[in-house]
């Protein structure tokens, strides 16, 4: 399983409440239009409040 770590830089300047950087770990290589297909993302929440993605389709991983 790829690293779900990774190195995030937030300019000073944006509003704080609203910081989210998201790196995708695996993914096909190409998807046509209208395709539905499995993403693997690491997902950083840099602002101060709680981030809860809306999806009935994600599914968290463990981590150790």
């Amino acid at each position: 399983m790829p690293d779900a770590h990774f190195e995030v830089n937030y300019a000073k300047s944006g509003d704080p409440r609203f910081r989210a950087a998201i790196h995708v770990l695996r993914a096909p290589e190409t998807m046509l239009a209208g395709d539905i297909a499995g993403v693997l993302v690491s997902i950083h929440n840099g602002s101060s409040r709680p981030l809860r993605p809306d999806s009935d389709r994600r599914r968290p991983l463990p981590f150790r």
